[in-house]
């Protein structure tokens, strides 16, 4: 007979740990850290830990503890604060961690997001903390990865279009994703100023920009020069200022979509971009693959049956908000989406719908991976 063996935590191996710990969320792995000095040697030396990590500075009962930089701050590659600016204790924390990283000698950010939860009227210091963690440093030494994405999200008043020069001066040969859509006040974000961008950055496969910061340069620019990288997705956002719709044409859209085939497009109109707007955006010749639409019309049937006759075959992917006593022809569409949108995967309606729609849509399509839907 074997002999039972006894193995205390001790004798767990350091690589199991390490996977253990990522199941954590971070507060739980700095408790487990605390268990004894092989657990901290993990917690502080496990680079795939820390790869990507999450700030939120919402509430000041629930600030991170800015220490944890010391130990993990060198391994972090992907960095996403959300920060309440309004809050003296939230914006002091989110613009001291990102200083910090501004500050490495050997700094290893690739991905930096962005997310104000609250209007910033704050913008001078994160102006300036921002323009430090862009700004890649000369002196010999100091060792920096130059960045791959950045994403800036919520109402940032002051927003300076010095950023976007800093961000392309140094980062124009390795940015692949930049997402400025869902930035909003920031006017100068427009035309030329993407136009700039897309003109120094041909490593750009993502993209994002608000609608009034688009035109026929603009879209034209995605295809020089010739060996540029494809763009594969193209985010817009259409909101209040929508002038765009009458300087893009179909043939420059046309142009675009030869050079990138693989071209899938998300078109997001919010409570400001009025429908009858909204509608006008619509050409048979844009690649939609997601479709988000906000707003307080009650008449959305239109909406859907255009969506429909033009990308019944691109279609992925459907969010719809609208108030609860929308028109009867709403969910007949909805059911003429599920039969006719065969590459379908996502569909979110949050205004109630009656059960019987339901059972049509989810008998319909069973496959559908991503289905939330609301009865009255």
């Amino acid at each position: 007979m074997y002999k039972s063996q006894v193995i205390s935590i001790n004798d767990v191996p350091q690589n199991v740990l390490g996977i253990i710990f990522s199941h954590l969320d971070h507060g739980d792995r700095f408790r487990a850290s605390l268990v004894n000095k092989n657990w901290c040697y993990v917690f502080k030396n496990s680079s795939n830990l820390w790869k990507s990590f999450h700030f939120k500075f919402l509430t000041k009962r629930k600030l991170p503890n800015m220490r944890c930089l010391r130990a993990i701050g060198k391994f972090i590659c992907n960095l996403y604060i959300e920060v309440n600016p309004e809050m003296k204790a939230c914006r002091q924390s989110a613009l001291y961690a990102i200083n910090y990283f501004a500050r490495q000698t050997k700094r290893r950010i690739v991905a930096f997001k962005l997310h104000f939860k609250d209007q910033c009227h704050f913008y001078n210091e994160f102006n300036e903390a921002i323009n430090n963690l862009l700004t890649l440093p000369v002196e010999s030494g100091i060792s920096c990865r130059s960045l791959v994405e950045v994403e800036l999200i919520g109402r940032y008043y002051g927003f300076d279009e010095k950023l976007i020069i800093v961000l392309v001066e140094n980062h124009n040969k390795t940015l692949k994703k930049l997402y400025l859509h869902n930035l909003f006040f920031a006017d100068d974000i427009n035309a030329d100023m993407s136009k700039f961008v897309i003109s120094n950055c041909h490593q750009l496969t993502h993209l994002g920009l608000p609608g009034f910061s688009i035109n026929d340069e603009v879209v034209s620019a995605i295809t020089q020069p010739e060996d540029r990288l494809k763009l594969q997705k193209f985010v817009i956002l259409c909101s209040f200022n929508q002038m765009y719709i009458a300087r893009t044409s179909s043939k420059a859209w046309r142009r675009l979509v030869t050079h990138s085939k693989d071209l899938k497009v998300s078109l997001i109109f919010d409570y400001a971009c009025p429908m009858r707007v909204a509608m006008k955006v619509f050409r048979p010749e844009i690649p939609v693959s997601e479709l988000t639409l906000e707003t307080w019309a009650k008449k959305v049937h239109h909406f859907i049956k255009l969506a429909l006759k033009y990308y019944r075959s691109s279609l992925t992917k459907l969010s719809i908000t609208c108030p609860e006593q929308h028109d009867e022809l709403f969910e007949k569409e909805l059911i003429n989406v599920a039969q006719c949108c065969f590459r379908l995967s996502s569909l979110h309606i949050r205004s109630p719908i009656s059960e019987n729609t339901i059972s049509k849509i989810s008998s319909l399509r069973p496959d559908l991976k991503d289905l939330k839907l609301y009865t009255q």
